[in-house]
């Protein structure tokens, strides 16, 4: 018999009650394992390397998170470890530098469970998944990138294969971005399997590091 594999999870958080509560959550997921809890990024520092989890779920009021250095520490010393930052600020310059620094997740504290869920999931697979409440914010960016560039031997899409393959490397639902374009969801995921299609690109892990490399994700 098979046994499916989880997602390993650390949570790294100050606040007892908070904690608590999100290990609550963990545990009670099949495809998660929780492997450790910290208090501080400090301390996460040296931990992680003993338990090597899948996702790091940070609390942006730990009393040493100043800036994102050790963040991008966390993130990038190994390659298909995905960050889950856990916050309440909103501010986008924020959230762009947290991007930037590696992070793959980005959950607001008033949130509901279900994202902050879907969040680690994300990071987990090698996705981005940004907070339906902060999401829209950065949509006229996203739309207005620019397009696969051409004459370098990459495919062409049709402009609206591109937007939607932008969108949902930013982690948004086919359901999200069908709202957004004023189309149905059937054809949003026509748009998105023609481009998958051209470009060769079989998961939606796949589908975010060639966003990233063309420069379809602003700041990331």
């Amino acid at each position: 018999m098979s046994i499916e594999r989880t997602i390993k999870v650390m949570l790294v958080d100050s606040q007892p009650i908070l904690l608590d509560g999100l290990r609550s959550l963990i545990e009670a997921a099949d495809d998660l394992t929780l492997i450790g809890t910290e208090a501080t990024l400090a301390e996460a520092v040296k931990t992680v390397a003993g338990i090597r989890p899948d996702v790091i779920v940070l609390d942006t009021s730990l009393p040493d998170m100043q800036g994102f250095s050790v963040v991008q520490q966390l993130a990038f010393d190994e390659p298909h470890r995905g960050v889950v930052l856990l916050s309440e600020i909103e501010d986008r310059y924020y959230i762009e530098r947290a991007l930037r620094s590696g992070v793959r997740a980005y959950v607001l504290k008033r949130a509901s469970r279900d994202c902050l869920l879907h969040g680690i999931r994300a990071a987990g697979s090698g996705g981005v998944y940004l907070d339906p409440a902060i999401a829209a914010s950065f949509l006229t960016m996203v739309k207005h990138t620019q397009g696969p560039p051409g004459g370098s031997g990459e495919p062409q899409l049709a402009p609206r294969e591109a937007e939607v393959i932008r969108l949902i490397a930013l982690g948004f639902s086919i359901k999200e971005i069908a709202a957004e374009l004023g189309v149905t969801t059937k054809s949003v995921e026509t748009y998105k399997a023609r481009g998958c299609e051209k470009l060769q690109l079989t998961t939606r892990a796949h589908i975010v590091r060639f966003a990233a490399a063309n420069g379809w994700l602003p700041n990331l």
